[in-house]
């Protein structure tokens, strides 16, 4: 298995192919083994390979994959793809005969965050269709900011990085992290260090509750933004809005000299 599949990436290096691609699949424990030996090659990744897509598949585990994609890749990744990806959960006590499916663990968004720092070029992540708990993670751990949380962190470092499209689509993310997340947007605006095109947010079942006039006005004339697409709700929270308060906003979406579309 491992000769073929050192074989397959000398192939795609002589070939200058430039994406992995390895979605859609169940992959073995001993799949598993042979693709980390040889991403954990000096060299293997940082030579020929700058975009990883692994969405839809389903690992063993990954906490191996991350550190040896953030340590053998020499700062030139540019696309980072984990949609949906998922892995077993150890068997559930009491309960031999069955086990769960989860995503991306706090460990495993700690460890994305760092990739992210890592490689300077970088300019895709998608993290769609996990539960990245954001808040609520802090909320279960007495003493602890939400911006402890991992998805803050994450969210962060994109937003200080090269990152042009972030992707966190249904990710059960909460009224309070699409705050923080505005935050963080008004902040990377005002510095005017941000090189994020697309923003895409959809999914993500805020509820009624949540100041969406406020998170576009919260964008304070994002000079880079050329997408941005919220959760389904704030469409029905717009309808509600009063005159002074929907010029209020399109005033803000004008505010931001390219961005072209709102979903």
């Amino acid at each position: 298995q491992q000769e073929a599949f050192a074989q397959l990436l000398d192939d795609m290096q002589e070939q200058g192919i430039q994406k992995f691609k390895l979605s859609g699949i169940r992959l073995s424990a001993a799949g598993y083994g042979v693709l980390v030996a040889e991403f954990e090659k000096p060299g293997r990744l940082s030579e020929h390979i700058h975009e990883l897509d692994f969405s839809d598949t389903e690992f063993p585990q990954i906490t191996t994959l991350l550190q040896a994609t953030d340590s053998q890749h020499g700062g030139q990744l540019r696309s980072l793809n984990f949609a949906n990806v998922q892995f077993p959960r150890s068997r559930v006590k009491g309960q031999s005969d069955m086990s769960r499916i989860v995503g991306l663990q706090p460990n495993h968004l700690s460890l994305i965050t760092k990739i992210v720092k890592d490689n300077e070029g970088m300019s895709y992540l998608n993290l769609s269709y996990q539960d990245l708990m954001g808040s609520t993670l802090a909320r279960t751990n007495p003493g602890s900011s939400h911006r402890d949380a991992p998805v803050y962190r994450l969210v962060e470092a994109c937003l200080k990085s090269r990152i042009e499209i972030l992707k966190l689509q249904h990710c059960e993310l909460s009224d309070l992290d699409l705050s923080d997340i505005r935050d963080m947007l008004h902040k990377s605006a005002q510095s005017g260090q941000t090189s994020l095109r697309e923003l895409h947010l959809q999914g993500n079942d805020i509820g009624h509750a949540h100041d969406y006039a406020g998170f576009i006005q919260g964008l304070n004339a994002h000079p880079s933004l050329e997408y941005l697409g919220l959760p389904a709700m704030a469409h029905d929270r717009y309808k509600q809005l009063d005159k002074d308060q929907k010029l209020a906003v399109a005033q803000a979406l004008q505010a931001c000299p390219k961005l072209s579309k709102l979903e």
